[in-house]
């Protein structure tokens, strides 16, 4: 019994590109899934829609890709020598798939950021409010009734997230996080109950 020693720079692919063909698709597929949880995070800002698509695409794709690899590989080893590039783009893929799932934690953070925002602007109008209520005898019916104003931040694009009248007040933030859901202030409590 003789041990035969393989020489690998005598075969037909060296392993210094077989190693840098596999890095280089792994960095490609970890830069794109970055660019892509990224994007969604900024555009979809922890939003029930943002997460949903990261998640499913996270549930479908990665079977499906390992699936693909799986295939892939039992035709390698029945011979088909092509299959290594399917292999290595089904795995690298799935990092991709993975490392995008990195969206949803950005985009809850950014979303959370966006509600601290909102309850910090609201929070700055109730001495305004208070002032308002004191000439005039009742709350403002619009945010813009108010002197001065503080432009608004960007989860209260519009001023339906303020109530008034004769008695009370009331601020309403949507939760961006959750499908239903939402954030209330009101000048009886002047504390913030979250609502379902």
């Amino acid at each position: 019994m003789s041990l035969t020693c393989i020489d690998l720079t005598q075969t037909a692919i060296p392993m210094q590109v077989f190693k840098h063909s596999w890095l280089s698709a792994f960095l490609v597929s970890m830069v794109i899934g970055l660019a892509i949880a990224l994007v969604g995070a900024v555009l979809g800002r922890g939003s029930f829609a943002q997460v949903v698509i990261h998640i499913l695409v996270a549930v479908w794709g990665v079977p499906l890709l390992l699936l693909i690899a799986l295939v892939a590989g039992v035709l390698w080893w029945r011979g088909q020598r092509w299959a290594t590039r399917l292999i290595r783009g089904a795995i690298a893929a799935t990092l991709g798939v993975i490392v995008q799932l990195g969206g949803v934690v950005l985009g809850v953070y950014l979303a959370n950021k966006d509600v601290a925002q909102a309850k910090a602007y609201c929070e700055q109008l109730v001495p305004k409010l208070q002032t308002y209520r004191d000439t005039h005898g009742q709350y403002p019916e619009a945010i813009a009734n108010l002197e001065n104003p503080p432009p608004l931040p960007r989860l209260l694009r519009d001023e339906s997230f303020y109530y008034g009248d004769k008695e009370d007040f009331s601020f309403t933030i949507d939760d961006p996080t959750a499908l239903f859901g939402a954030w209330q202030y009101n000048s009886r409590e002047l504390t913030w109950q979250y609502l379902n």
